[in-house]
């Protein structure tokens, strides 16, 4: 469907990046001028206003060469759904995401009410970043007092966090700590760097109740599987890479092996 641009709102907050790249908005207009068909815009009708949710570039290429109306998927929803919508929009098409970009989409979340709320995870999945950027955001933007506050998670449980500790050291201040052979880290005995991604693994499963006779062929296997991801995946990495895999290795190790993350377990074991 074709919409008249002076219907289009752009000004509700439903704009996820951090600026417009002109150069990008002339390579469009350059090539809607020669006739080359791009995909429509998302719009969200809310019964008066049509809120554009993706497609701001194109939008801007088609005001710039005077054109009246611009193709569009409209959906019917609020100027609010359009927001939702928006800081994902860009994660697998049109101009490639800064981590400013990234960082505007995070930030439109945590500044609402109620999506402030939610738990890093759903927050993470909505913008298509990182729960541990998430964590960083809100860290950065919130007071001591909301972030503490209990979070709702994607299956609508609301849950209080655990307590907060201090960040370990920036891993440029560690590099020499943990400047050895990979090959090193490999041949440890279990149990020899306690407290880390290595321990965790090694680390019987809490509250689980007994294994049957079949578990420990099955979890062999799959400590086999990543072991071998793991060693593949950081073999001739430096020293800070490393620090920085270990500490999101133990990130998950902590997920798994919290209870209250039913779900968790479901995905990793199915």
């Amino acid at each position: 469907m074709n919409v008249p641009l002076a219907l289009i709102r752009i000004d509700g907050g439903t704009q996820p990046r951090a600026e417009i790249n002109l150069d990008t908005v002339n390579d469009y207009a350059q090539a809607m001028e020669g006739g080359a068909e791009f995909p429509p815009v998302s719009l969200y009708h809310d019964g008066a206003t049509y809120w554009l949710a993706d497609g701001f570039h194109r939008y801007h290429a088609a005001r710039e060469l005077q054109r009246e109306t611009l193709p569009a998927l409209i959906y019917e929803g609020t100027q609010r759904e359009a927001i939702l919508f928006s800081v994902g929009a860009n994660q697998y098409h049109g101009l490639r995401r800064s981590n400013q970009d990234k960082r505007r989409a995070v930030e439109m979340l945590l500044a609402d009410e109620e999506w402030v709320q939610c738990s890093d995870r759903w927050i993470a999945e909505q913008c298509g970043v990182s729960n541990r950027f998430v964590g960083i955001v809100r860290k950065e933007l919130c007071t001591v007092h909301s972030c503490d506050e209990p979070r709702t998670g994607k299956d609508g449980k609301t849950r209080k966090l655990p307590e907060q500790h201090e960040p370990e050291p920036p891993c440029a201040e560690v590099d020499s700590e943990y400047d050895q052979d990979l090959s090193v880290i490999e041949g440890a005995e279990p149990g020899a760097f306690e407290g880390n991604a290595s321990a965790c693994l090694e680390a019987p499963p809490a509250d689980v109740g007994e294994a049957s006779a079949s578990e420990p062929n099955e979890i062999g296997r799959i400590k086999a599987r990543i072991d071998e991801t793991i060693r593949a995946s950081l073999l001739g990495q430096p020293a800070h890479v490393r620090v920085v895999i270990a500490d999101y290795l133990q990130d998950k190790c902590n997920e798994l092996s919290d209870p209250s993350w039913p779900e968790l377990e479901q995905e990793a074991f199915a």
